[in-house]
Formats: C-alpha cells, sequence, structure tokens
C-alpha cells in the first residue's frame, strides 16, 4: 500500500528542515526547541537509548491534536564527555536525522511498522562553514504502546506474540532494512499487539545476511541483559524459540 506524503524541504536560519508537508506544513526551529514546546504544548520527557526524547501532545491551529515524539540526537561513549552532540558534516542529505527520516518514510511508504516521520532538521548552530550541526527528528508517537523491555518487567507474553514478533523482523529483513541497534528497548507493542520497530539511527538497506543475522543475535543478547539485572523479567528461552519459529516459518521472505 503506498500511503500519501510530500517531503518538503525548508530553510530556517542556520538549519535545514525536511518534512512531510501532510503532517507539518511550514515548520520552523520552534518545534525543534523544547523551551518553546513547553510554552505551546503538552511536553514529557522520557528516554531512547542514548538519545534525548520527548513526548509532545500540540493542539494546532485546526484543532487537531497531535501526538508527537521529539528526539535530539546524542553522542555514545568516550566521545560524549566532550562532546554531547555536535556532529561533522555540510550536506543536510548526509546528516544523521535527515538520513533516519528518509529510511523511515521509505519504510512508510511501504506499510512496514515504524513510526511515521514528521520532520527532521540540522542545524549548524555556528554556521555552515564549520562542517558542525545538532540533529533532532520529529515522529508521529505510537499510541497505548510499550517496549518489549518494559513488558517482560510486568508479564509474560503470549506464545504467539513471540512468533509474530518474528514474523516482524523477518517483514524488515525481507525489505533489505537492518536495524543498527535492534534490543528490548526498540520493539513497541501497542494494547491490540501490534509490533512495530523504532529508533533507525544509524540503519540502512542492505542485502547482507550476516547483519541480518546480527540484529537476532543483539536482540538476544539485549533480552538476556535485562533478564540478569531483573528477577522478575519474564523470559526463556521457549520465547525466543517461539521467535526464531516465526522468523523462519514467515512467508514474508
Amino acid at each position: 500500500m503506498t500511503l500519501k506524503t510530500n517531503p518538503e524541504i525548508i530553510r530556517s536560519g542556520s538549519s535545514f528542515i525536511l518534512h512531510d508537508a501532510a503532517l507539518l506544513a511550514e515548520p520552523d526551529d520552534c518545534v525543534f526547541s523544547t523551551g518553546w514546546l513547553q510554552q505551546h504544548a503538552i511536553i514529557e520527557s522520557t528516554t531512547s537509548g542514548r538519545g534525548e526524547s520527548w513526548f509532545v501532545s500540540y493542539g494546532n491551529e485546526s484543532g487537531q491534536n497531535l501526538q508527537w515524539v521529539l528526539r535530539h540526537y546524542r553522542r555514545g561513549g568516550m566521545v560524549a564527555k566532550f562532546n554531547r552532540d555536535l556532529y561533522a558534516g555540510w550536506c543536510a542529505e548526509q546528516t544523521r536525522s535527515w538520513k533516519e527520516w528518509r529510511l523511515l518514510h521509505y519504510m512508510h511508504t511501504l506499510g512496514l511498522p515504524v513510526p511515521r516521520p514528521v520532520a527532521a532538521r540540522a542545524h549548524w548552530p555556528f554556521g555552515k562553514i564549520t562542517g558542525l550541526y545538532r540533529a533532532d527528528i520529529l515522529l508521529e508517537k505510537i499510541p497505548q504502546s510499550s517496549t518489549l523491555g518494559k513488558l517482560l518487567q510486568q508479564q509474560s507474553l503470549p506464545p504467539d506474540l513471540w512468533r509474530n514478533i518474528g514474523k516482524c523482523l523477518k517483514l524488515f529483513h525481507a525489505h533489505h532494512i537492518y536495524h543498527a541497534d535492534l534490543n528490548a528497548s526498540n520493539i513497541l507493542i501497542d494494547l491490540h499487539q501490534r509490533i512495530y520497530l523504532i529508533d533507525f539511527d544509524r540503519c540502512r538497506i542492505t542485502g547482507s545476511n550476516q547483519l541480518k543475522a546480527g540484529n537476532l543475535q543483539r536482540l538476544q543478547r539485549s533480552l538476556h541483559k535485562l533478564q540478569n539485572l531483573n528477577s522478575e523479567f519474564n523470559f526463556t528461552e521457549q520465547d525466543w524459540q517461539m521467535l526464531l519459529h516465526g522468523y523462519a516459518d514467515s512467508t514474508s521472505a
């Protein structure tokens, strides 16, 4: 199914914004500013890996209540000790936020279960000549959903749901989508047990079977890590086998 989208580009000062005009007509730097959003919307801080994320509830001029997730890209590892959020680059299309927006937009037009991208910003705070930019992305929020990790801290999941998680992962691999950080926090499940993948920073399209297999191994390590940290974590080897059965039996490949 092809979904109607209308990607456009706007320059706002030292920022370049890529956006879906069907969702947000004329964005500027304000929609990426937590200070502005705190005055004009309901904003709640959350966590998302190394990034900095907020849930945003914003009422627009048409009376719609828009539910977004705003994520600011932050450095990880040793680099973060002296550089929190600056990246090197001069071309907006090659920035972290724009590349993730483009990939999400492509996957969404394919009908894959991902958040719909609203807007992405690349901002050169010291001028583009410096080649140092900051990045943000705005996404539609998946309503009434929780991460796989949080759910497993509360309850065990039925075998059919584990199989469907495996089928979902195979669906992405069938479209050659490689998730660079597939873990229990990047799989969302809503109240209707629909499954979504999130956080596609540094992800790409590739035909590498080795990278795809690495996705499953990374997810398994993530589940075992949470299991070791939480005695009430509801994950068993049988659950993992159900996921693998769903992945292997899927006709999506």
